[in-house]
């Protein structure tokens, strides 16, 4: 599939209705037709449009990302020494000193690493699953957590170096009550966090409103593994990629549309 068999912009697409709560097989084959689709979406703005591309997470996952140290990393393994093998699975970013990366390994467990910016110099900051890292009110900040099962746990952290100069520091500064994907900045300053049951909106470290609650729903989005969002030219609305689908949100009301190409019904 290239980008001449769909149109890339979102607005000429079409909404799929999801079966209503009570419809207990429509649901289930719902879930299950989205949950195996081989399609997933990468959203973002150019000039003005929302538009949309394929992504595929596997390629992804062999690719060195974009934002990298200039040296090759080789997970840290605990007492079991250094992977052999150089890594590309991570998200990295740069600070005054070094680098800070992440392994993030899901129900597995996660490592946050400080490296020197030559790479020989090492530690281990936390063990946080950290999904994304991002500035915000002039300090470094990333989100938490771990979606697996019956475990909805996630957190947004302040990132800074500890006051005597030993370190960096993960410091927990707001519990989100789920495990968060992305993180989207109003032009506020508010964030809007996608958690993998709900969309909620952080002002100075406080959730000041749930403007999606999917905790509910059958045909909610999880599982369908959110990989990135972003925001309308207006502000007014949030677009979230994900498997099969880009969804709409509407940040005033709450209203939520799962959009695809014509093909993909």
């Amino acid at each position: 599939m290239t980008t001449e068999t769909f149109p890339i912009d979102v607005s000429r697409w079409i909404e799929v209705e999801p079966p209503a709560d009570h419809d207990y097989e429509g649901c289930r084959d719902w879930f299950t037709s989205t949950n195996q689709s081989q399609v997933q979406w990468r959203v973002y703005l150019d000039n003005g449009r929302i538009c949309a591309e394929i992504f595929d997470p596997i390629v992804a996952s062999r690719l060195r990302p974009v934002c990298a140290p200039p040296f090759p990393l080789f997970e840290p393994k605990g007492s079991r020494g250094i992977s052999e093998t150089e890594t590309y699975n991570f998200k990295s970013i740069q600070v005054s000193d070094g680098w800070i990366v992440e392994y993030y390994r899901g129900e597995f467990g996660g490592k946050l690493y400080w490296y020197s910016s030559d790479g020989f110099d090492i530690y281990k900051i936390s063990n946080h699953n950290v999904l994304q890292f991002f500035y915000w009110q002039g300090n470094l900040h990333a989100v938490e957590g771990c979606d697996h099962m019956a475990t909805f746990q996630g957190s947004l952290l302040r990132l800074e170096k500890n006051k005597d100069d030993s370190g960096w520091a993960a410091i927990t500064v707001l519990d989100l009550g789920g495990a968060p994907y992305l993180v989207a900045e109003r032009k506020s300053g508010s964030l809007l966090i996608t958690l993998g049951l709900s969309v909620v909106e952080v002002k100075q470290n406080i959730v000041c409103r749930t403007i999606l609650d999917n905790s509910k729903s059958v045909c909610g989005w999880s599982r369908l593994y959110p990989n990135n969002s972003v925001l309308s030219a207006d502000d007014q609305r949030l677009y979230i990629g994900m498997r099969r689908f880009v969804a709409e949100l509407d940040i005033q009301s709450g209203a939520l549309r799962y959009l695809v190409p014509s093909f993909v019904t």
